[in-house]
């Protein structure tokens, strides 16, 4: 969907702002031999504040995290680690990107 389109559809709402983000993960595994093997799971979160009665983007940020976590004996294998890694790291930086929106309307 087109910037365009997007601005359509929320004054179709009437909705004033329109929040527009993207996540990208990527994940590495490391096998240890006598050690829990472990994750490295990056993410990448982009998010822009788009003002749909003037077309423009007042507020734009992009975060990067990274989370390195180990295999737990609750996981049944390595795929069940790589999601949940995949998702803690993703919660973690929507949540800083969440503080940084807050924080931003709260300096206008």
């Amino acid at each position: 969907m087109g910037l365009s389109q997007m601005r359509e559809a929320a004054v179709r709402m009437q909705a004033h702002l329109l929040v527009i983000y993207n996540i990208n993960s990527d994940i590495f595994e490391e096998y240890r031999l006598f050690k829990e093997n472990q994750v490295k799971a990056f993410s990448t979160c982009e998010v822009a504040i788009l003002d749909t009665k003037t077309g423009i983007l007042p507020y734009t940020n992009v975060l990067t995290r990274k989370l390195l976590i180990d295999a737990n004996s609750s996981d049944a294998d390595m795929s069940e680690t790589r999601k949940r890694a995949e998702i803690e790291v993703s919660k973690d930086c929507l949540n800083e990107l969440g503080l940084s929106i807050s924080d931003y309307f709260n300096e206008i």
